[in-house]
C-alpha cells in the first residue's frame, strides 16, 4: 500500500540495576508483573525470567531519542521537519499536534512529520497518544510508522479498523481488529527478540498487543513518521491529533560520531551508508577504498552519508582521502544537522577550505581556504561548542589546525556526508569524470 509517508542494532538488555545505601534503604515498590497478556507501562519492558516490569535500556541510537510533548508548538525541530497541505495543515492545538483537514470535505491529500534522523527500533518501544483520529465513515487515515523507503513497520486506522502492518520489500504482514477509539487512544510498537509487538493503551500504561509480526530489517534503521491523509471528496475526515510521543521514556541520545568506524575497504558497503544524491551517482566499495564517481556533467553532487543520526557533542569525525581533490571537484565532509546548520571540510579546486553556515540556504557564517593540498587527511571536532577543522598529511603526523569557530547551535543530532561535487557557477567543469576515494573513516 502507497500512503503518504512513502514519500518523501540490537543489543542485549543490561542487567537490572543495583540500589546500594548507605543506611537502611526503604522497602521497595513491589514491580508490576507481566508476562502473557499482562503487559507493561510505557518506558518499561517484561524481564521474562523474573516476569515483572523493569526499565527500558537507555541506549544510544534507537527511536527512545525521539520525544515530544508537542507543548510548545508543532513537532520540534530536534527531531521532525514537516510536510502539510492547504486542505490538511498541521496546528498547535491545546498542546498537542493537530492535522486539521478542509471541513468541506473537498479536495484530497494529506500531511506528515516525518523524523529528520533514522535510530533503531530493535530492543526498544515507542508509542504515541491519539486523542482523535479520522472519521471512521471517510475514506481516509491517520498513521503512526517507522521505516524508510516504503520499508514500513505500521499502526494505522483506517474507517473502522485500526491496522498493524509490516511491509518488507514486496512481503506484507498485517492484521486488524474494530477500532475503538478510547481503547486504543495510545498506539505502541515494541521490538524485542526478533518480534514486533503492535499495542495499544487506554491510559499510556497497561498495554495490549494485537499482533506480533517478525522483526524486517528496516527496524535497524528507521525513520519515525506520524501523520493522515484523505482520497474522500464527499465527506470531510475531521482533525487528527497526536500527542505525548514516548512521553515519560528515559533519556536516550544519538551514539557519539566517533563511534561509526569503517575503513571503507572490502567487497560491500557498511549497511550504515546510503547514498542520497546525485544522478548517477556511484558508490562502491573497493581494496583501495571508498569510491565516489559520477558522469561528466555541469552540475551535480554525488554524496554518502550515514543512514542514522549522530551526535557530534565532544566527538569528531575524520577519513583519509588518499589521492586528494581534483581541479573542478570539492571531496570532502559534509555534516548537516536538523537545525539547518551545514559544517563542510574538503578539497576544493586542489586547496583544502571549510564553512559553517547556521541555515539552510543562508548565508555563510565562517569560511577559511588555502591549506595545503598535501593533505591527505581530514577532521572537524566540537568541543565546548567550538568548531574545529584540521587536516595531516600523513597517518603518524600531527594534526595542523586549519580553521575553528564558535556555534550557537548544538550538535547532539547529525548526519555526516561524504560527498563528491561540482559547482559550475564557481569552478571550471572537470576535464575528465569526476572520481573520489575515500578510506580510514574514524580510524586514526
Amino acid at each position: 500500500m502507497q500512503r503518504l509517508a512513502d514519500q518523501g542494532a540490537g543489543a542485549a538488555w543490561l542487567a537490572l540495576l543495583a540500589t546500594t545505601c548507605l543506611s537502611a534503604c526503604p522497602p521497595p515498590l513491589p514491580a508490576a508483573r507481566c508476562g502473557g497478556d499482562a503487559k507493561c507501562p510505557a518506558g518499561s519492558r517484561c524481564d521474562d525470567e523474573l516476569g515483572v516490569c523493569v526499565a527500558w535500556n537507555a541506549r544510544c541510537g534507537t527511536v527512545g531519542a525521539f520525544v515530544d510533548d508537542f507543548d510548545d508548538g508543532v513537532p520540534s525541530t530536534d527531531w521532525a521537519f514537516c510536510n502539510d497541505t492547504d486542505n490538511a495543515p498541521i496546528l498547535h492545538q491545546d498542546g498537542a499536534m493537530a492535522i486539521a483537514f478542509d471541513a468541506s470535505g473537498q479536495g484530497s491529500g494529506g500531511s506528515v512529520c516525518r523524523s529528520f534522523l533514522a535510530a533503531a527500533l530493535q530492543d526498544e518501544m515507542i508509542w504515541v497518544e491519539v486523542p482523535s483520529a479520522t472519521d471512521t465513515a471517510a475514506a481516509s487515515e491517520a498513521f503512526f510508522e517507522v521505516g524508510t523507503d516504503g520499508d514500513l513497520i505500521s499502526i494505522y486506522q483506517r474507517d473502522s479498523q485500526l491496522n498493524f502492518e509490516i511491509w518488507s520489500g514486496n512481503d506484507q504482514l498485517s492484521s486488524a481488529i474494530p477500532y475503538d477509539p478510547q481503547a486504543h487512544r495510545w498506539w505502541a510498537l515494541r521490538e524485542q527478540e526478533g518480534r514486533v509487538s503492535f499495542e495499544t493503551s487506554t491510559d499510556g500504561r497497561s498495554w495490549i498487543s494485537h499482533a506480533d509480526l517478525p522483526t524486517p530489517a528496516v527496524a535497524a534503521r528507521a525513520t519515525l513518521a506520524l501523520g493522515a491523509w484523505s482520497n474522500d471528496l464527499g465527506r470531510a475526515p475531521g482533525t487528527v491529533v497526536f500527542d505525548n510521543l514516548n512521553a515519560g521514556h528515559a533519556p536516550v541520545g544519538f551514539c557519539a560520531a566517533h563511534g561509526l568506524q569503517d575503513p571503507l575497504t572490502g567487497p560491500e558497503l557498511h549497511a550504515e551508508w546510503q547514498v542520497t544524491e546525485g544522478d548517477g551517482c556511484q558508490a562502491s566499495s573497493t581494496d583501495q577504498g571508498l569510491e565516489l564517481s559520477t558522469p561528466l556533467a555541469s552540475d551535480f553532487v554525488c554524496a554518502l552519508a550515514t543512514a542514522s543520526g549522530y551526535s557530534l557533542e565532544d566527538s569528531e569525525v575524520l577519513v583519509e582521502i588518499p589521492e586528494g581533490g581534483q581541479v573542478g571537484t570539492i571531496i570532502g565532509i559534509t555534516i548537516w544537522s536538523p537545525h539547518g546548520t551545514i559544517l563542510g571540510l574538503w578539497f576544493y579546486d586542489g586547496q583544502v577550505g571549510g564553512w559553517i553556515v547556521e541555515e539552510n540556504d543562508g548565508p555563510v557564517t565562517y569560511s577559511f581556504d588555502g591549506g595545503s593540498a598535501d593533505l591527505r587527511w581530514l577532521r572537524v571536532r566540537e568541543a565546548a561548542d567550538l568548531i574545529t577543522f584540521e587536516g595531516r598529511v600523513g597517518a603518524t603526523d600531527a594534526w595542523s589546525a586549519l580553521g575553528s569557530s564558535s556555534v550557537a547551535v548544538d550538535f547532539e543530532r547529525v548526519v555526516v556526508r561524504l560527498v563528491l561535487m561540482h559547482d559550475a557557477d564557481a569552478i571550471d567543469p572537470p576535464a575528465q569524470p569526476a572520481r573520489a576515494l575515500f578510506r580510514n573513516y574514524n580510524l586514526p
